[in-house]
């Protein structure tokens, strides 16, 4: 018989334990521990499977086991005592945990938050640290007691360890929503395989933490750490009171350090060579700086820092993030300016990453009376970039030569190259300028009344000046002229002559009309033509008009002949002699031409019909009055 069961063993075969060893065998199962001392382990099944029949030795007499499954934890209670008591202290623990199964660990124990308050009994933080780690341990202990009972739990806790990495990440995050404050192992692991950057599973960690923060873990206010909190003294509550306060605390100082190494992982993904990572980890951060209050100042700085990257598509993707993030939190305006403001005072600052922020401020939502100080800061800052960037470039230094190896292997002098540069403004800040300048235009008009509406310097118009008129970007040269007008304007009450000479040096170059903001150019000749004081510059300026009206497209035509109605409209009785000599010089072409082409059909306004045929019956040229 012993030879028969040895058999069927040796191909893998068990027989069930006897009925009367049945109840040993699954408690067994839920603590090896427990069975082992009972006989009922691996070796307590009676026979061995070796497949000869032999009887397995007889096991040394066990001790006598533990009362009960659930009263294992006993020893990690605060008393000693018998039996009894030991399992008295364990179910008040497994009822304390109760309060703790909440996914809301910042609300357990809040009605006591006044009581608290008032108590005056306090001890040394580091003691209450002490004391809360103390306490956190032994409830954890009593928590996966309690949880190892459950199949389920157990089946969880296997996967988390064994299994593929999306069930790792699966499981891990199931473990954590169910108890957050003793799930501090499961946040660990997760963090683990998150910091493993340029990896799959590195990807599914971090948006598996991203949700867990959002959604679970962190509350609407910022954590604190065991020096921000009050030491109360244990003595000072109940035994209930003190198991919440110390649990919390511990949970909250360790979940605000566990944040910060998150953003830490995000700072190194944003700093990966591959476009894709630093893309996840800064739409991450925008994620989390819009949801949650935590760590706000480092992911801004982590968002504000990637305006300097070298792919274009990861600054743009942070300007849009930013202005995303403004429109849910208005108020974090002046906050972004002066983070934005910091990065720019960065040296060795590329002029990409400069254009890029500059951009980004410049097209920043205001509001009226809510952002003047916002509209303030951004005038200070636009006008000190301008000053900046209008400073004339210095001259490099001169290069030394260099020792460079022969062909024959000797050494020889090597001429130094030169650099080319250039005395002025230089063309690669055509751009930044006009954003810097179409900035301060923009924030002008949110300003306080009370603050002076003119912020720029008399040193700073006469360098715009100058750079209108060495500039070759003509959409530069308008933006200037646009701000030129508008703070001499509100400044003197008239824009000076140099203005309108400015002005009508740009209506004489013909390209003006052709580039790709010559409806800002009609709109600014439109408001300031009639107010020169200069009769032969306004006559000038409608003669510029007419010629060209004559040779553009007919959109552009049609642009100059409405700023020269509103020249004459201002100025009419000097124009008329202008527009007398076109008249004539008209009508002489079509008397000439009148033999040549008599048959032809031409269209004449009705009044200067009449006045040409009164005229003609008289014997003299039609003229104005």
């Amino acid at each position: 018989k012993g030879g028969a069961k040895g058999r069927k063993g040796g191909r893998g075969y068990s027989a069930p334990p006897p009925p009367s060893r049945q109840a040993d065998f699954k408690e067994a199962q839920l603590h090896p521990s427990v069975g082992e001392a009972k006989g009922g382990g691996k070796k307590g099944g009676g026979r061995s499977g070796k497949g000869r029949g032999q009887r397995a030795p007889e096991a040394p007499a066990a001790p006598e086991p533990p009362a009960k499954v659930a009263a294992a934890p006993a020893e990690a209670g605060d008393d000693g005592g018998d039996d009894g008591e030991s399992s008295k202290v364990t179910r008040a623990l497994v009822d304390a945990l109760r309060a703790f199964s909440t996914p809301q660990w910042w609300l357990i124990g809040s009605e006591d938050a006044q009581a608290r308050s008032a108590i005056r009994k306090r001890i040394k933080p580091e003691e209450f640290k002490e004391k809360c780690t103390e306490r956190h341990a032994q409830m954890r202990k009593v928590y996966e007691s309690t949880m190892s009972q459950d199949s389920e739990q157990r089946w969880l806790r296997k996967v988390s360890s064994e299994g593929t990495a999306g069930d790792r990440v699966a499981s891990l995050t199931m473990l954590i929503q169910v108890c957050p404050v003793f799930a501090t192992p499961y946040i660990k692991s997760l963090m683990t395989m998150a910091a493993r950057t340029e990896r799959s599973d590195s990807i599914m960690a971090v948006d598996a933490l991203k949700d867990l923060f959002v959604s679970t873990l962190l509350p609407d206010r910022k954590l604190k750490t065991f020096a921000q909190m009050e030491a109360v003294a244990p003595k000072a509550l109940g035994k209930v009171q003190w198991t919440q306060l110390s649990v919390t605390a511990f949970f909250e100082d360790y979940l605000k350090t566990a944040f910060a190494g998150f953003i830490h992982i995000l700072s190194q993904a944003a700093h990966s060579s591959v476009a894709f990572f630093k893309t996840k980890a800064v739409r991450t951060a925008y994620e989390l700086l819009a949801a949650k209050p935590e760590q706000e100042r480092a992911l801004l700085q982590l968002l504000v820092n990637k305006f300097g990257d070298h792919a274009a598509k990861v600054s743009s993707n942070v300007s849009f993030h930013l202005k995303h993030l403004l429109e849910k939190h208005p108020v974090m305006k002046l906050v972004v300016v002066k983070e934005v403001e910091a990065f720019l005072a960065r040296k060795n600052l590329t002029h990409n990453s400069a254009y890029v922020a500059v951009m980004f401020l410049s097209e920043m939502p205001l509001l009226k009376r809510a952002d003047a100080a916002v509209a303030s800061e951004l005038v200070k800052l636009f006008v000190s970039r301008l000053e900046l960037a209008l400073q004339p470039k210095p001259r490099p230094a001169k290069a030394e030569p260099r020792r460079i190896k022969a062909p024959g292997g000797r050494m020889r002098w090597a001429p130094a190259k030169r650099k080319k540069w250039k005395p002025g403004f230089a063309e690669e800040d055509n751009r930044l300028v006009r954003t810097l300048v179409n900035g301060i235009q923009r924030a002008m008009p949110y300003l306080d009344a009370t603050v002076s509406s003119v912020p720029l310097q008399e040193e700073t118009i006469n360098a715009l000046f100058k750079v209108c008129h060495t500039v070759t970007a003509f959409s530069t040269r308008i933006a200037i002229l646009s701000l030129l007008n508008r703070c001499l304007f509100e400044k003197i009450g008239v824009a000076p002559d140099r203005f309108y000479r400015l002005v009508y040096e740009q209506i004489g170059q013909f390209d003006l009309f052709s580039c790709s903001h010559r409806h800002q150019a009609f709109v600014l000749m439109q408001r300031v033509l009639p107010d020169d004081t200069s009769v032969a510059r306004a006559v000038a300026m409608g003669r510029r008009m007419l010629q060209v009206g004559a040779n553009a497209a007919p959109t552009v035509a049609v642009a100059s002949l409405l700023v020269l109605s509103s020249l004459l409209s201002a100025r009419r009785a000097e124009l008329k002699p202008l527009l007398q000599t076109c008249e004539a010089d008209l009508w002489k072409q079509l008397d000439a031409g009148a033999d040549d082409d008599a048959d032809d059909e031409r269209f004449v306004d009705d009044e200067v019909a009449t006045e040409r045929l009164a005229a003609a019956a008289e014997g003299e040229r039609p003229g104005y009055a």
